[in-house]
């Protein structure tokens, strides 16, 4: 029996590798790759076209980078005809929280900035890879944009949604729901990753992130000012559909 083919998808700093190790450890499927194979990224860590220029050649097997918008309906249709069927798991982050993520580690942005206020102002310039347009208003609506493009995913094909905060929440549950739904095969009892899955972030651990995001530590972060910002441009319908609420400012 071939073992179950699995892709992800999720936007920077929304625990997508977190989620990928955590299918691995605790699953006996295949993941199709969404990054760069790791000799790659050590010879060429900061070649933004090299990583264009992989998925370009690539995407047809692997189905895109991890952070991109997912693929058209067309390419859906082809998936799986040679071989097992692609099921896929999509992962988000609550749109305050993870703006503040991006600020702080902005990968792949064509400008950094220092002031959260300027981040928020600016538009948001696509990389080649993300199957994408080559800009977005701001990084509002590159969260807008990406996550509704999740929740239409599971219109064209087998996915399953999950929120980063119920995966800190209950990973053990989530996991177990997941693989239910998708079929996954179980390698054993369940098993966490706890170490910090980012270099930056080595020493932190699982209860960490646990209690900054559940306990929503990131609220001291964002004035008022700020959150009219923020709440201008969220597309507060695609928020209810994902369990999320705006925050008042």
């Amino acid at each position: 029996m071939s073992r179950a083919v699995v892709k992800i998808y999720g936007e920077r700093n929304a625990g997508t590798t977190w989620l990928e190790r955590l299918l691995v450890r605790n699953f006996d499927l295949q993941l199709l790759r969404g990054g760069l194979p790791r000799p790659l990224q050590r010879a060429f860590p900061r070649s933004e076209r090299l990583r264009d220029g992989y998925f370009r050649l690539t995407s047809a097997r692997n189905l895109g980078w991890k952070h991109g918008l997912p693929p058209a309906a067309a390419v859906l249709d082809r998936v799986g005809r040679a071989g097992p069927p692609v099921v896929f798991v999509t992962i988000s982050k609550n749109p305050y929280a993870w703006l503040l993520s991006l600020h702080r580690r902005p990968h792949h942005a064509r400008r950094r900035h220092a002031r959260f206020d300027d981040f928020l102002a600016e538009p948001w310039e696509t990389v080649g890879r993300e199957n994408a347009p080559a800009r977005f208003s701001s990084p509002v609506e590159l969260w807008n944009r990406k996550n509704a493009a999740y929740l239409e995913l599971a219109g064209r094909a087998t996915a399953v949604h999950c929120r980063y905060e119920d995966l800190l929440r209950d990973p053990a549950g989530v996991l177990g729901a997941l693989g239910r739904r998708l079929g996954l095969p179980p390698r054993g009892p369940f098993e966490n990753v706890v170490e910090a899955t980012k270099r930056a972030d080595r020493g932190r651990r699982f209860d960490d992130y646990r209690a900054y995001y559940l306990e929503e530590r990131w609220r001291e972060e964002l004035d008022a000012a700020r959150l009219d910002r923020i709440n201008a441009a969220l597309d507060v319908p695609l928020m209810a559909r994902l369990g999320y609420a705006p925050v008042g400012g």
